[in-house]
């Protein structure tokens, strides 16, 4: 799914998280947090969609400033 997204929506409305009720269900979707983005990105930049630095601001953006930005949360630095 997220290689459909990366490549059909705007990076601005991506955003990753989780809604679990239980430490186990937390520490799934940790896993998942980590291992999807970056088999994804890896995959786009083999592929030559993504240019390694791309991809880092793609995860940046998903990850971080599409929630700030969201959110109207202030800039913790």
């Amino acid at each position: 799914m997220l290689h459909e997204l990366i490549e059909r929506a705007k990076f601005d409305r991506i955003f990753w998280g989780c809604d679990t009720w239980t430490a186990e269900e937390s520490f799934g979707a940790l896993l998942a947090f980590r291992h999807i983005p970056a088999l994804t990105l890896a995959e786009k930049v083999i592929a030559g969609y993504f240019t390694c630095a791309d991809a880092f601001l793609v995860i940046d953006a998903v990850l971080h400033k599409n929630l700030q930005c969201f959110y109207k949360l202030a800039s913790a630095g």
